[in-house]
């Protein structure tokens, strides 16, 4: 199902547009949202019982309120401005997060709950390095750092086993440091 939400829209609940016990809620499996103007967007995942997939694409300023639980595998968020105030459940079997525009000074810390996660996309953001806490991400296999503040490759990387995609394009990371890195993975 994919809502443009148009300007007249400054709160969106999607629980406003069905009646209380409505069945399509149940059927939405893939929910992509457009904001092209500031708006409030709330959405309670308790009531969309099969979302597996949710996109949410800003122009605008837009804030997103997540709360209660759902299959959710993917999140992909794009210009969202206040991820930091996310509510999602740390039994969410999220496996591909993206944080794309949100401009993130520190990466949130609901992230961490999210020990599930594989695929990491935290482009285009101005983060400068990544806290003690990453290694929590034990599952995470691709990481997507490009165009960020980065000086360094940050030393919590070389905790994840499993990280097998490591892209930090369009960073101030110089050859050294590269190297550097890549002695500390293979000492």
């Amino acid at each position: 199902m994919l809502i443009k939400i148009s300007k007249r829209y400054s709160n969106f609940d999607i629980n406003d547009f069905f009646e209380e016990k409505d069945e399509s809620l149940t059927s939405i499996s893939t929910l992509e949202l457009m904001v092209k103007h500031k708006c409030e967007v709330h959405l309670n995942l308790d009531a969309l019982t099969n979302l597996k997939k949710f996109y949410i694409y800003a122009d605008g300023e837009c804030s997103l309120n997540l709360i209660g639980k759902a299959p959710l595998e993917i999140l992909k968020m794009r210009g969202v401005k206040n991820c930091h105030d996310i509510h999602i459940h740390e039994s969410s079997p999220i496996k591909i997060l993206q944080l794309t525009e949100c401009n993130l000074h520190a990466v949130p810390s609901w992230l961490y709950k999210l020990t599930k996660i594989e695929t990491l996309e935290l482009q285009r953001n101005k983060l400068t390095d990544l806290p003690i806490e990453f290694e929590w991400l034990k599952n995470l296999k691709r990481l997507n750092l490009d165009n960020n503040l980065f000086q360094d490759v940050p030393r919590v990387l070389a905790n994840l086993c499993e990280l097998n995609h490591l892209s930090c394009d369009a960073n101030e990371i110089g050859q050294q440091k590269l190297r550097d890195f890549l002695q500390l993975l293979n000492s």
